[in-house]
């Protein structure tokens, strides 16, 4: 992105941010979570903690991040290298995405483009037109049926953690993922040392396997 349209994004931002600080919190035990963000044609700054709502919003209007990322995962010393931090547990998390869900509209708002040089590839080409490469990314943008499909998985699987787990509503937090689904996070530190085999086992569980 050229120097131009970076000042005109980063300057909206700043007044969204500044304007709807209400809506942009941190979430439970944030002090424990390592944070980072990345801005605008630069790389991603992370190891970075913390403590409340008013030290993030300052990070926000400083800064002006594109995006704000912070761990599952709990740690002693969140701000350094990752094996110096003490893991000591993390959030459940469930990606609930529409392109897992096999839907036939789909095809519809779905284009390949040359990993090269992004030239939007017609379904009969073998090649890029543009300059010769074979390989190509898929992309695409949620439509409506995606986003209430995937509304429907929200459901189901909230309807199995609250009543086979027993884990309470309130322990519930259902984020949109910012591109074609949501993210449901479960707060509750009965799951929070659950090891990998642990989690993917839950997983098997939730999805009938």
């Amino acid at each position: 992105m050229n120097e131009k349209n970076v000042a005109l994004v980063e300057s909206s931002l700043k007044e969204y941010y500044f304007s709807h600080f209400d809506l942009i919190h941190v979430p439970p035990k944030p002090t424990q979570r390592e944070f980072g963000y990345q801005k605008f044609n630069g790389g991603m700054i992370r190891h970075l903690s913390i403590k409340d709502n008013k030290e993030l919003h300052l990070l926000l209007m400083k800064e002006i991040p594109s995006d704000v990322y912070c761990s599952n995962a709990y740690y002693s010393f969140p701000n350094m290298p990752m094996s110096e931090k003490d893991w000591h547990g993390a959030d459940l998390i469930f990606d609930i995405d529409a392109k897992d869900l096999a839907l036939p509209c789909r095809k519809d708002h779905t284009i390949s483009k040359c990993s090269s040089c992004q030239q939007v590839k017609s379904k009969e080409q073998p090649q890029c037109t543009k300059c010769g490469s074979t390989k190509f990314e898929a992309s695409s943008v949620a439509c409506k049926n995606c986003i209430g499909e995937s509304k429907k998985e929200v459901k189901m699987l909230i309807e199995i953690l609250t009543n086979d787990l027993g884990i309470k509503n309130e322990e519930i937090i259902v984020h949109f993922s910012g591109n074609e689904g949501f993210h449901v996070r479960v707060v509750n530190n009965d799951y929070e040392t659950l090891d990998s085999q642990e989690r993917a086992d839950l997983a098997d569980y939730v999805m009938f396997n």
